[in-house]
Parts: structure tokens; sequence; C-alpha cells
């Protein structure tokens, strides 16, 4: 089941665009430090954007802003 589990995770992660998964990792990013101070800017140095570009893609791609 885990291997299936992988497997499934791993294609999922092939066909999402780009910017899609850098949504995907910022949210987990997210997910896992929500206990910590969280900015803009430790995310964007974290995926080496600039944070407006960060934030415009986001939005884009969830209609979030911050």
């Amino acid at each position: 089941m885990d291997i299936a589990e992988h497997a499934i995770h791993t294609l999922e992660h092939r066909f999402m665009d780009k910017n899609a998964r850098l949504v995907h990792q910022v949210w987990t990013t997210v997910d896992q430090t929500y206990h910590q101070a969280i900015t803009i800017n430790s995310l964007s140095d974290q995926v080496y954007l600039s944070p407006n570009y960060l934030r415009s893609i986001f939005k884009e791609k969830t209609g979030i802003s911050d």
C-alpha cells in the first residue's frame, strides 16, 4: 500500500505545473511550521523567489492573498 501511495504521489507531482508545485511546497512548509512565526520573506527565501512574485503566484493558483 505504501508503494502505491508513493507512486500516486510521484505521478501527481510530475503532472502538476511548476507554479502549482511551488504553491504545494509553500502549503507544506506552512503546515509543518505553523507553530513558528512565518513571513512572506521567510517563505520566499525558501523557494528562491521575491516576496511579490510569490504573492502573485500564490494568489493566481489559490485566490488567497496575504
